[in-house]
């Protein structure tokens, strides 16, 4: 809990000096609390997906899937994850909440790494670890396996221990 603390209170500023002056009930206009993985999922199977706001910030958590490089070296910093988390129904079936997280531009850059490295960079992301984003939700995307995922535009990413 003291990191999400710290991690909202860190993202307050770097969204610029509108915050500064303002009470905490203007940081509830642009910064939406309620929505998860799970109500993304739902809003997305009820074809509802195109009517959420995209102006919002999101802080999602979950555990990432797979990791991808999609710049080449030269270009600007062009990555994306995928970012899950599950729930048990019941006590046979597990429910799985996917989307794709797109990180762009050089401030990125060493969250994912173009091939394995002996070291890794201070700020890269490992598969599999457990983290906290805040981002703004892009659109839709179709997998290989047919399901459509949401897509979000990150813009802060921190690896929770």
């Amino acid at each position: 809990m003291r990191k999400i603390l710290i991690f909202i209170i860190l993202f307050s500023f770097c969204i610029g000096s509108q915050l500064v002056a303002s009470p905490a009930e203007d940081l509830l206009k642009i910064i939406d609390f309620s929505t998860s993985m799970k109500t993304l999922d739902i809003i997305l199977e009820r074809g509802q997906i195109d009517s959420f706001t995209k102006e919002m910030y999101l802080i999602l958590d979950g555990t990432v899937a797979s990791r991808e490089l999609l710049s080449k070296d030269g270009e600007q910093f062009l990555g994306e994850i995928e970012l899950v988390q599950g729930e048990w129904s019941g006590l046979e079936e597990v429910k799985i909440y996917r989307c794709i997280v797109i990180f762009s531009g050089d401030q990125f850059s060493g969250l994912i790494p173009a091939r394995r490295a002996r070291r890794r960079s201070e700020n890269e992301i490992k598969l599999n670890s457990h983290v906290l984003l805040i981002g703004k939700l892009q659109g839709t995307r179709t997998l290989t396996d047919g399901s459509t995922v949401p897509v979000i535009e990150g813009f802060l990413i921190r690896e929770m221990l």
